[in-house]
């Protein structure tokens, strides 16, 4: 029985050599050069940079549409507290699409509750101001005010 000994990754530098943009205008390399230190800026090889481009890929140091950092302070104690949020370049998994088609759904059937319950309340006010209008009182002495308060409009 033969044994395959491919990697996925084995022709990985030259694949991300030619992938990977022009180093010097490269967002993701300018940002991890501004976090190493001084000594180690300039010691990787386009190669390795192109590797790490591929492996960190997903984490770039780009702008989002929500960034939103401080730090907070809870008896005597330092925490910080980071919500970020923008359009996700990545493929969605399975988990996710599930997740997104039920907020989806969720949504839809909120709207959908509200929806029925503002046309219900609608055509009860509505059908409360004919019985008005018609001078019909079941409850004698009583009045919700809604009648008062439309004669008043108009």
């Amino acid at each position: 029985m033969q044994e395959n000994n491919t990697h996925p990754h084995s022709n990985f530098a030259q694949t991300s050599l030619e992938q990977a943009p022009q180093q010097r205008t490269d967002k993701f390399v300018q940002g991890l050069k501004e976090r190493l230190p001084v000594h180690l800026k300039d010691s990787f090889t386009p190669d390795q940079l192109a590797a790490l481009q591929l492996i960190f890929g997903a984490r770039a140091w780009g702008r989002h549409t929500l960034d939103y950092r401080t730090n907070l302070t809870f008896w005597r104690k330092r925490y910080y507290l980071i919500l970020l949020a923008g359009h996700s370049s990545s493929a969605p998994t399975r988990n996710s699409s599930e997740v997104s088609l039920f907020l989806k759904a969720f949504i839809t059937g909120l709207l959908m509750l509200c929806s029925l319950v503002a046309a219900t309340v609608l055509v009860v006010l509505v059908l409360y101001l004919m019985k008005s209008a018609l001078n019909i009182n079941y409850l004698p002495d009583f009045s919700f005010g809604v009648w008062d308060s439309f004669k008043d409009i108009l």
